[in-house]
């Protein structure tokens, strides 16, 4: 719930500094897929119950990126073509051609709604002070965004590899949201949330935290088998990656704010994690 505020009190924000216009629900739609609207506990909010409908009122182009993202984060990029997308959508290839040249356009234009997705709510509040739920907030839409656009973070080396002007524009992104990281920490510490530190120690954590979110996929593959990366790749654990950058600060947080942090983190633990060494151990 906390991402799904988060949407609503950035989405007007954004509306306002942009010159969108109510009408444009459809590009929220897109931008925000079903999965970044399920809670904790996988219970639909309130976008899913719509998607069909929202889906036959979208551009032919906006239906391509969507449906593509969805096969890709089902099958796995290498497994999808731009055959398999056209026969999904019941048109020609050659329809689909005529709004993408290629399967890398259309990874762009996906990258790029995963981009302006994660600018859109790494802010700072602008008329308050952040609080503790604000932390919560960040944390839950980061690693709920990773899991709707899954595919991007399982086989990244590959796709940035494959197209220079995508490898380029994922560095730039970092650079964005190390730099939205940095004022968040910031502004913790301003709010008496985190304890002061120096500058350098401001960087140290950002980039920490970036690379707990960006590795984290990679481990929970390398963790298990191939046959069972699958059952690993779930949207509970991939959540639990919320519970750890969470560990991570706890240290840095006010003893008066440690308690609420510790409420919160427990409802985005858990235990199946590596299953295999846990057995090991036990054994």
């Amino acid at each position: 719930m906390f991402f799904l505020f988060r949407v609503y009190t950035l989405k007007s924000q954004y509306k306002a500094e942009n010159n969108v216009t109510v009408g444009h629900k459809k590009l929220w739609r897109l931008l925000f897929p079903a999965s970044c609207f399920e809670s904790v506990s996988g219970n639909d909010v309130w976008y899913k119950s719509s998607k069909t409908k929202a889906k036959n009122q979208m551009k032919t182009k906006d239906k391509i990126v969507l449906t593509s993202l969805e096969l890709f984060n089902e099958r796995g990029e290498r497994n999808v073509s731009t055959n398999h997308i056209a026969a999904h959508m019941g048109m020609s290839p050659g329809n689909l051609y005529y709004h993408f040249r290629n399967k890398s356009d259309i990874i762009y234009e996906i990258f790029k709604n995963y981009e302006l997705m994660v600018d859109t709510y790494l802010h700072v509040p602008r008329d308050r002070a952040i609080h503790m739920h604000d932390l919560i907030a960040y944390l839950d839409a980061v690693f709920n965004g990773l899991w709707a656009y899954r595919f991007l973070h399982q086989d990244l080396e590959h796709l940035l590899a494959s197209d220079d002007r995508l490898q380029e524009e994922y560095r730039q992104f970092t650079l964005r949201c190390l730099a939205s990281i940095q004022s968040i920490i910031s502004a913790m510490e301003d709010s008496g949330i985190y304890r002061p530190m120096s500058e350098q120690q401001r960087k140290s954590k950002a980039l920490n935290t970036w690379l707990i979110v960006t590795n984290w996929m990679t481990y929970l593959k390398t963790i298990h088998s191939n046959e069972d990366e699958q059952e690993a790749l779930t949207r509970k654990s991939i959540q639990h990656g919320v519970y750890l950058i969470l560990d991570y600060v706890m240290p840095y947080l006010y003893e008066d704010k440690r308690e609420l942090a510790m409420e919160l983190q427990e409802k985005y633990r858990f235990d199946g994690i590596a299953p295999l060494a846990q057995e090991k151990i036990a054994s």
